[in-house]
C-alpha cells in the first residue's frame, strides 16, 4: 500500500512541477511587465486585488478539500494556473497580464489540498520532513524552468509554459484519494475561527511574517531600480534563486527528520532575520544576489518545517480546514503588502528588508519562548 501511495505522490509531484511553471509568472515576469507597461500604481492595485482573490480561494479551498476530496481542489487549482498561462502567452499589453495574475492567484483553491496530499500520499510520518522538502524542491524547480526558458527563448517561452501547465493540469485527474470525503460543507467549516490555532503556536505566530510577503514580488523592481540590471539578468537571478534551494531541499528535509521540526523552525527563522539584515547593507550586485540566495535557502527550510508541524498537530479530517484558517489570516495580512513595497521602494529601496528582519526575529523569539523544552 505504501508503494502504491508513493506512486501517486510521484504523479502529484510531476503535476505540481508542470503547472508551477505558470504560477511562477507572478513572481517576477508579471510585476516587471505591469510596472513598465502601465505604472507602479497599477502593479500595486492588481497585486492587492490578486492577494484578496488568493485569500478567498485559499480559505474556501481548505474546507472544500476536506468535504469533497483533495483531487477536485487540485483540478480546480490546475485549471486556474493553466488559464493564467494561456492569458499571458496570448495577451498583449497590461490588461491580459492583470487578468492572468488574478487567475493565477485564484489557484490558491488547491493550496491546502496540496499540503495535505503530501502527507497522505507518503503515509509514513517519519518521512514527512523529506517528503515536504522534495515537494518544495519541485515547486522551486518549476520557477527555475520558467527562468531558464525565458533566458533561452525570451518571450517565446510563454507559449511553452502554457503547454507545460496544461499537461500538468491533465495529470491531476488520475490522482487517488486517500481520505473519505464527507461531501458536507458546514458553516462552521467556513468560519475562519482564529481560536483553532491557539493550541498550534507555530502556525499562529507565523502570521507575524505575513505582511513581509511583498519581498517575493518586489525583488525584480528592486534590482532594476538599485542596480539597473536588465530582464535577462533578472531571469538568470531567479533561475539561480530556484536552482540552489531545489538542490539543497532534500538536505533540509533530512535535517528536519533528524533534529525535529521545532528546532529547525527556531533556527531557520533566526537565521533568516540575520540574512535579511545583511541584505540591507551596501554591497555589489553579486554579493546581494548571494545573500538573497542564502535567504531563499533558509526560508525554504522554515516553510518545510512549518508544513511538518501542521501535519504533526492535525488529523486528516481537520488538516485542510486548519491550514485554510492559517492561510486566510496570512493572506488577509498580506493584502496591503504590495503597497508597503511600493512605499518602501519610493522612499529608499535599501530599506526593503528591514520589516522582514524585525518580523523574523520576533517569530523566532516567540517560538523559543513557547515551544522549546
Amino acid at each position: 500500500m505504501e508503494l502504491i501511495k508513493r506512486r501517486y505522490y510521484l504523479v502529484f509531484l510531476a503535476s505540481i512541477y508542470l503547472t508551477g511553471t505558470a504560477y511562477s509568472l507572478v513572481y517576477w515576469y508579471a510585476p516587471a511587465r505591469l510596472t513598465e507597461e502601465a505604472s507602479a500604481g497599477f502593479f500595486g492595485l492588481v497585486y492587492t486585488l490578486g492577494m484578496a482573490v488568493n485569500m478567498a480561494s485559499v480559505f474556501l479551498g481548505g474546507p472544500f478539500a476536506d468535504a469533497f476530496g483533495r483531487r477536485p481542489a487540485l483540478v480546480l487549482s490546475g485549471l486556474c494556473m493553466s488559464l493564467g498561462a494561456v492569458l499571458t502567452a496570448l495577451g498583449r499589453g497590461p490588461a491580459p497580464i492583470a487578468l492572468s495574475v488574478i487567475a493565477l492567484q485564484a489557484s490558491g483553491v488547491g493550496v491546502s489540498a496540496m499540503i495535505a496530499y503530501v502527507a497522505e500520499s507518503v503515509g509514513n510520518p517519519s518521512k514527512y520532513g523529506l517528503a515536504y522538502s522534495i515537494y518544495r524542491a519541485f515547486l522551486i524547480a518549476s520557477s527555475l524552468t520558467l527562468s531558464a526558458l525565458f533566458v533561452a527563448l525570451g518571450e517565446g517561452a510563454l507559449a511553452l509554459v502554457a503547454l507545460l501547465s496544461l499537461t500538468g493540469f491533465g495529470l491531476r485527474f488520475p490522482l487517488k484519494e486517500f481520505i473519505k470525503p464527507s461531501h458536507r460543507l458546514t458553516i462552521r467549516q467556513l468560519a475562519p475561527d482564529l481560536r483553532e490555532l491557539r493550541d498550534k503556536p507555530a502556525l499562529l505566530y507565523s502570521l507575524i511574517l505575513a505582511p513581509t510577503t511583498y519581498l517575493l514580488y518586489s525583488l525584480s523592481p528592486y534590482y532594476r531600480s538599485v542596480y539597473g540590471v536588465g530582464m535577462e539578468v533578472i531571469a538568470g537571478f531567479y533561475a539561480a534563486l530556484s536552482a540552489i534551494p531545489m538542490l539543497t531541499a532534500p538536505l533540509g528535509g533530512a535535517l528536519i527528520d533528524r533534529f525535529g521540526h521545532i528546532k529547525l523552525l527556531i533556527a531557520s527563522s533566526a537565521t533568516y532575520s540575520v540574512l535579511m539584515a545583511i541584505f540591507a547593507l551596501p554591497m555589489g550586485v553579486i554579493q546581494s544576489f548571494t545573500v538573497a540566495l542564502l535567504g531563499a535557502l533558509t526560508f525554504d527550510v522554515l516553510q518545510a518545517a512549518l508544513n511538518v508541524y501542521l501535519a504533526a498537530v492535525t488529523t486528516e479530517g481537520e488538516r485542510g480546514r486548519v491550514n485554510s484558517i492559517r492561510l486566510f489570516y496570512w493572506l488577509l495580512l498580506s493584502v496591503p503588502a504590495p503597497y508597503l513595497a511600493g512605499a518602501i521602494l519610493s522612499l529608499n529601496p535599501k530599506l526593503l528588508t528591514i520589516p522582514i528582519v524585525l518580523a523574523a526575529a520576533l517569530y523566532s523569539a516567540a517560538l523559543r519562548r513557547t515551544l522549546r523544552t
